[in-house]
């Protein structure tokens, strides 16, 4: 797999955080009668759900640190946070993002360098994915789903733009970003060639009609309900909908899949900076983050994840699929505004 933070951004400051960890400076966890108070932005949904049920209840709040959640989509995230970078003092302690957000909104300054000799779990986190600023915490890829009982299996994201699939196909709306790459691949081979991009899209919209759904909730519905039959979503979710009990398989495409990496960030303006980087540490806590993947069916950070023995071959990707995962191209994102893309598809791939 390759290594999608650190030929963009120095990793000097986390290998001098790491040091401070060999040291012997890293810090206890919260005691109950130090009750603090943390601000998070994250999803809501099943998401947020197994964020509190695997990682806050029982690591923080158990211990008398007191959550306060703003949950929301990523754009409303993103426009918070750039608001509250005008402000002495911001809201928000730590805002989970995905890296495509996390990378966008370093470029704007809004993060601030993560303190990892108050993170110790950090220094279990997989060594391809570490950054000085953007905690990760569990990755997938985007692939294809489908349902068995009425097609073949693809084997190309070319297939969500075949008409023979016209009305069948199902866009998840909160990942706009990685359609639009599916696209580009489809069009030139490049996930971010934007004009190529525009035209795939159009043709889509015109050629196969696809049935847009907000979140990834109503896109298991529409699996559910008979509605689609295939589409393009994470590994895990489509493993998370087939553990569900629903007739959905996943493929891997022959370009390779789109990988994600899920993971949080604390913003300059947080006032609590402290507690911040106490509950980075419980995100990536060895038996937190081992029994939420396990719901999540999402690849862990951390090496020392406690799950079982053959967790890793079901969420996981073989060897070949490992060397053709896609990573985001972070050099193209901090030159062009990720609202562009945003602003085209709604109003005129949605309109």
């Amino acid at each position: 797999m390759g290594t999608p933070f650190n030929s963009a951004l120095s990793r000097r400051h986390f290998l001098g955080g790491s040091a401070m960890l060999a040291g012997g400076l890293a810090t206890g966890s919260l005691q109950a009668q130090e009750a603090k108070e943390v601000v998070i932005a994250n999803w809501g949904g099943d998401w947020n759900t197994r964020t509190v049920k695997f990682i806050e209840e029982p690591l923080l709040e158990s211990k008398g640190v007191k959550i306060l959640r703003d949950l929301d989509g990523e754009p409303e995230r993103r426009t918070k946070l750039l608001a509250e970078m005008r402000l002495p003092r911001g809201r928000l302690d730590v805002a989970h993002v995905g890296d495509y957000m996390a990378t966008d909104l370093q470029s704007l300054g809004v993060w601030q360098e993560i303190d990892y000799s108050k993170v110790p779990n950090g220094k279990f986190i997989q060594e391809n994915l570490k950054s000085p600023f953007f905690l990760p915490w569990q990755y997938s890829a985007w692939i294809l789903l489908y349902d068995p009982k009425k097609m073949d299996k693809p084997t190309s994201f070319a297939d969500l733009f075949n008409p023979k699939y016209a009305g069948r196909v199902g866009i998840n709306d909160q990942h706009y970003f990685h359609n639009m790459e599916a696209a580009g691949l489809v069009a030139s081979g490049n996930m971010f060639d934007f004009e190529a991009i525009k035209k795939q899209c159009a043709e889509w919209k015109k050629a196969v009609q696809p049935k847009i759904y907000p979140t990834h909730q109503q896109l298991q519905a529409a699996f559910k309900n008979g509605e689609i039959d295939i589409a393009a979503n994470y590994k895990a979710r489509g493993l998370q909908f087939a553990a569900d009990g629903l007739s959905v398989a996943t493929s891997y495409p022959k370009e390779g899949g789109i990988t994600v990496i899920f993971g949080a960030c604390i913003p300059k303006r947080a006032q609590h900076k402290d507690a911040a980087h106490e509950y980075l540490n419980a995100l990536i806590d060895a038996k937190g983050i081992g029994d939420l993947v396990q719901a999540s069916f999402y690849t862990p950070s951390v090496t020392n994840a406690i799950t079982p023995a053959d967790f890793k071959e079901k969420s996981g990707f073989t060897e070949d699929e490992q060397k053709k995962l896609l990573f985001q191209d972070f050099a193209y994102l901090a030159k062009n505004s990720t609202t562009t893309w945003l602003e085209w598809w709604n109003k005129e791939f949605k309109s």
